[in-house]
């Protein structure tokens, strides 16, 4: 049986070799490493993201993907959401893909044209459970703004690869969702977030669960991620 962080010693080492950073992204901890610029091809683009690998993975470990907002960065979302401290406490493997242009495309293709960040996401799914011991059943995604519209929409047309989604800070998919099938979703918003009032009715509508933070603006809330890793832990997708 491989080891859960086989592939990551290897990128380490070609890593050191071509001289990009790796390096601990938790100032005075040694329990996660961060190889940053890793890329994957997708229908022939090079598409970035960024690895978090605890130390001490179990035989078999949850993957949460992890989107970021409009104009961020996979860095700029680790620091802001401090979701590199839970992966390390809780260990699961941590991925933050890129956006091409820092946007998601949150549009639910309805004429069949292949959405290219959904790809982005399978493929990389794909590679990383031949890379790592991922548990299949325990496959999650978060996202924060635009990353969580597109995190709801993963939540319905890749219900059978995502245990559960938490959006925060997230408004409906561009033309709403083609399915009420979805993975269990657990929303989050601010009472002063300026988009609280279309999250909320979509939430009522939706009959989802969903936090309101008193005094929260448009802006992740890492008090509660404690609370996002139980709701994100309680699911597990039935046996295939």
């Amino acid at each position: 049986m491989r080891r859960p962080v086989k592939r990551y010693q290897m990128l380490v080492a070609s890593a050191v070799a071509v001289g990009v950073v790796c390096m601990l992204l938790v100032p005075g901890s040694p329990s996660i490493d961060v190889c940053r610029d890793q890329s994957i091809d997708v229908d022939g683009t090079q598409r970035r993201f960024c690895l978090v690998v605890p130390h001490d993975l179990g035989p078999s470990f949850p993957v949460v993907f992890a989107f970021h907002g409009t104009g961020d960065t996979p860095e700029s979302m680790a620091r802001y959401t401090e979701l590199n401290e839970l992966a390390a406490e809780r260990r699961f493997l941590l991925v933050y893909p890129m956006a091409d242009g820092s946007v998601w495309n949150t549009h639910a293709q309805t004429d069949g044209t292949p959405n290219i960040d959904q790809a982005f996401f399978d493929q990389l799914l794909k590679q990383l459970t031949s890379d790592y011991n991922i548990d299949s059943r325990r496959v999650f995604a978060v996202g924060m703004s635009n990353g969580g519209t597109f995190s709801l929409l993963l939540a319905t047309s890749r219900s059978t690869q995502l245990a559960a989604v938490v959006a925060h800070s997230a408004s409906p998919p561009h033309g709403g969702l083609r399915s009420q099938n979805s993975c269990p979703t657990l929303l989050i918003v601010g009472d002063q977030d300026p988009a609280f009032t279309p999250i909320s009715a979509f939430a009522e509508d939706r009959r989802l669960p969903c936090v309101y933070v008193e005094g929260l603006a448009h802006e992740w809330s890492a008090a509660h991620n404690d609370k996002i890793w139980r709701f994100l832990s309680s699911q597990t997708l039935p046996p295939r």
